[in-house]
């Protein structure tokens, strides 16, 4: 079975998708690109990514079946020319569906009770297909989507991170520190006390700023290079009644890391 490429958004969406996705799953859960399930006798699609518990179905000796499955759906409504082959069309080599295909798909699915999921590039728009009724049916951007039958999320999957760049950032860290990973958890210790040095710092720019003082480039250095918190702690408090920059520094002889 051949699988064609993907053009950008449609590729971009893929590697957002999986890695939300990932992000999400409990231990014991595995995510899958592409993994071919026999829905029925004449069937080899595979869903662009997939959730399903590890190890072996005792029922089956096999693995075990979907749990969630998601598809990439791209149907442009525009014909693309390509620069490297002017005889060669989007509709010649580029993966896309039509509605047809993305039907029938999501039909032989749910006949498993996989709940199904479309992600639709153009639309911008998640879908979840519904068995009951044969349609799509489009969720909300607040929406969130999880596994009511097993615990498979750390928490539930905002189906706005699967649409943006910026909130897949946010939900991935957000799941990890539900997860209470011990490599996340390590670095976020790691970068608390770095976090609230930047802040006193950017406190003191603030207060100097206000106060209509502005410190040279060597005195901007000075500040926002002291790793000390007791001394910014103290420089701090100078701004708001110091005369000029220099005066915050009086009586300080270093301010190393």
């Amino acid at each position: 079975m051949l699988k064609p490429p993907a053009e950008y958004p449609h590729a971009d969406c893929h590697s957002q998708l999986n890695f939300v996705l990932n992000g999400h799953r409990l231990p014991g859960w595995v995510g899958c690109i592409q993994l071919l399930t026999r829905w029925s006798q004449d069937s080899d699609f595979a869903a662009d990514s997939c959730l399903l518990q590890a190890g072996t179905d005792l029922t089956t000796g096999e693995r075990h079946l979907e749990a969630l499955a998601f598809e990439i759906v791209y149907e442009p409504t525009h014909e693309v020319t390509h620069e490297w082959r002017s005889d060669v069309r989007d509709r010649d080599c580029i993966y896309k569906h039509t509605a047809l295909e993305i039907r029938e798909r999501a039909e032989e699915i749910s006949l498993r009770g996989v709940p199904f999921y479309g992600i639709f590039v153009e639309q911008a728009e998640v879908r979840q297909w519904s068995a009951q009724d044969g349609v799509w049916e489009s969720l909300p951007p607040d929406a969130f989507i999880e596994h009511e039958e097993h615990e498979a999320f750390v928490r539930p999957m905002p189906v706005k991170a699967l649409l943006e760049a910026e909130e897949a950032d946010k939900a991935v860290y957000e799941a990890l520190a539900a997860k209470a990973d011990p490599v996340f958890a390590a670095m976020s210790t790691k970068r608390a006390p770095r976090a609230a040095r930047v802040a006193k710092t950017q406190a003191i720019a603030t207060v100097l700023a206000a106060r209509g003082l502005t410190p040279s480039d060597e005195e901007r250095e000075k500040i926002q290079s002291c790793y000390q918190d007791d001394v910014l702690d103290r420089w701090l408090a100078r701004a708001v009644v110091v005369d000029s920059v220099s005066e915050i520094f009086a009586g300080e002889t270093s301010c190393d890391r």
